[in-house]
């Protein structure tokens, strides 16, 4: 069993056991008087018969290979650049890989929204990144097609864990790119926001 299978199968079990937990929990509650259904085929939005609320579930988990790195001196500059709190660059940029670290793309998308992803792409262009850049933009585009689509949920999900996983091994480093951008006589401008 190779890594994206292994992910694929932990992945797949966690959604069924959690399904399964939401399964109980509703009838549980509908137990109680309510009568709640599913709004949509994710399991996500649960509504009542003459009701203008809907309940809704988040249960984003992910399954995933890291590889741990050391703290180098870039990082330490890097920390020291969002710390100093007058770079909202850096701050953008750290906001991002701490968002990424902890929740992947589509909890970065539904927490931050399109306009924050569409900033650190500006960033990425701006930093000359290449291959964060690139998984950034189709995880983007993934999820800008897809988020009104529940038949295609499934499948979307599956492509960003898997947009997940290459992010997190790749050998690109954003914060190596925004020091030395920080550093050079381009880096002087702040983010031009739309």
């Amino acid at each position: 069993m190779d890594k994206s299978e292994i992910v694929e199968m932990m992945a797949r079990r966690m959604r069924k056991a959690v399904k399964q937990t939401i399964d109980d929990a509703i009838r549980e509650v509908n137990a109680q008087g309510h009568a709640f259904t599913p709004v949509s085929e994710t399991l996500k939005e649960w509504g009542e018969s003459g009701e203008e609320e809907t309940l809704n579930i988040y249960w984003d988990l992910d399954v995933s290979f890291t590889i741990d790195r050391p703290i180098d001196s870039i990082t330490k500059d890097f920390i020291s650049m969002v710390k100093k709190g007058d770079d909202p660059e850096a701050e953008m940029l750290g906001i991002f890989r701490y968002e990424m670290v902890y929740g992947g793309f589509r909890f970065l998308y539904e927490k931050k929204g399109a306009p924050f992803l569409h900033d650190v792409i500006v960033l990425l262009k701006k930093i000359k990144s290449k291959s964060t850049l690139r998984l950034v933009e189709k995880a983007f585009q993934l999820l800008e097609n897809n988020k009104t689509v529940p038949e295609k949920f499934e499948a979307m999900k599956m492509e960003i864990y898997k947009l997940n996983d290459r992010h997190r091994s790749l050998k690109e480093d954003p914060y190596k790119l925004f020091v030395d951008y920080r550093r050079s006589p381009r880096g002087t401008t702040p983010l031009d926001r739309p």
